[in-house]
């Protein structure tokens, strides 16, 4: 679609953020609550002892994911150094990095750290904090003078750079000579002479982290963790919390709801349920239930008895400029609106009759080349990027017409 669900989440964020006002102690006062489920919280076993290894970047991180509590304590894992054998050509043999994606719950409490009570390590560590898209926040190498052990608050020694907002986030330990660095080898972070200052990025917008830019020591760790709890399974878990509630960790505990905001927002189930998925909620949910993109309900494009429609993107698109489509009925000015606002459905019965005409020919070829590289209908395999394969397909049906 050219009119993408991610310019429908920046406008529906925004207008959310702008009707409610964040608050960081009521979300400290609901996570407390919240905090009955297991006050302690369990400890994580990372990678040692099992056929997971945590990778080294985001994409290859490990999810700390459990359904039954709010806070973690512990992860545990090792860093295992060189291979043992040879690897797959192309693959860089060893393992001197370690990555897991947590939540922060109290951005106030939070630490990570590997040095006693809790935490411990065989070797000269290094643990690093990145933001939720791999963007360096936080690096500290040593904790104390003469300690192995690192620890990371939620500000860097200088006061410059602070954490300050709940949600996901991604951790990272290595030895202390492994560095992250970005796409170009530059390394993310500001690190000084002094090995206990806690460090900031190296640059105001940096990263995304890409690589590490050499190996680094090894063994045995455990990263004693504040302030941290982990990914929700999904919609419903237990350890969510209501879809009208802010609350720190991703997804919220109705499924229904729940799944009709993450698809109208990804980042309620990605991120955090903050000030705009409740706002969402409030939008798109009936009475903490589904309303929003509910099947059956009744399509966007015609007139019916009940609020809502079945397309989640669109009905939250109408229902902010006309919230009587979603409290009263869905009338014929709300599919009206619908027309004019919401990019069409794609055609599920005849995929490669782009224009709607009925038949597959120039017209959608146009429509096909011009979304080129990015998704929606002309995406004909599903892949997430209109590409050749998707050419292919289309030409393969030229001339063809639905149900011929």
């Amino acid at each position: 679609m050219d009119e993408t669900p991610n310019r429908d989440h920046i406008m529906i964020r925004r207008i959310q953020r702008r009707i409610l006002g964040a608050s960081i102690a009521s979300l400290s006062a609901v996570c407390l609550m919240a905090a009955g489920l297991n006050s302690m919280g369990p400890d994580w076993d990372g990678d040692c002892g099992n056929n997971q290894d945590a990778g080294n970047k985001p994409s290859t991180a490990v999810s700390v994911s459990y359904g039954f509590s709010v806070e973690t304590r512990t992860i545990k894992g090792c860093l295992k150094g060189p291979a043992s054998s040879g690897g797959l050509a192309g693959e860089t043999p060893g393992d001197y990095q370690d990555m897991f994606k947590v939540v922060i719950r109290f951005p106030g409490e939070f630490q990570i750290s590997t040095t006693g009570p809790n935490g411990t390590t065989e070797f000269d560590s290094l643990l690093c904090v990145f933001d939720f898209q791999g963007r360096p926040l936080l690096a500290n190498i040593t904790g104390e003078q003469g300690q192995l052990g690192s620890t990371v608050g939620n500000q860097s020694t200088d006061g410059f750079f602070r954490i300050d907002r709940p949600g996901a986030i991604y951790i990272s330990i290595s030895g202390a000579d492994s560095r992250p660095v970005d796409g170009n080898g530059t390394p993310l972070f500001a690190f000084t002479s002094n090995r206990t200052d806690v460090v900031g990025p190296r640059q105001a917008e940096g990263g995304p982290i890409a690589d590490w830019d050499q190996p680094g020591q090894y063994g045995d760790y455990i990263i004693a963790l504040t302030g941290v709890g982990p990914i929700p399974p999904g919609c419903g878990a237990e350890n969510t919390s209501s879809c009208t509630v802010v609350h720190a960790l991703p997804f919220c505990d109705v499924p229904e709801c729940c799944e009709s905001v993450c698809a109208v927002d990804p980042h309620c189930c990605e991120i955090t349920w903050d000030e705009p998925c409740v706002g969402t909620a409030q939008l798109v949910c009936n009475q903490g239930q589904a309303g929003c993109g509910r099947k059956g309900i009744g399509p966007c494009n015609e007139a019916h008895s009940n609020p809502f429609c079945d397309d989640p993107i669109c009905c939250a698109r109408v229902c902010l400029q006309r919230p009587f489509c979603c409290e009263v009925g869905w009338d014929p000015g709300c599919a009206e609106l619908a027309g004019q606002i919401c990019t069409p459905p794609c055609n599920d019965e005849c995929r490669t009759d782009l224009n709607g005409d009925g038949v597959t020919g120039a017209q959608d070829l146009t429509v096909l080349l011009g979304s080129w590289g990015r998704g929606g209908c002309p995406d004909l395999n599903n892949s997430g990027t209109v590409d050749g394969a998707d050419l292919a397909a289309l030409l393969a049906a030229w001339n063809t017409s639905c149900g011929s």
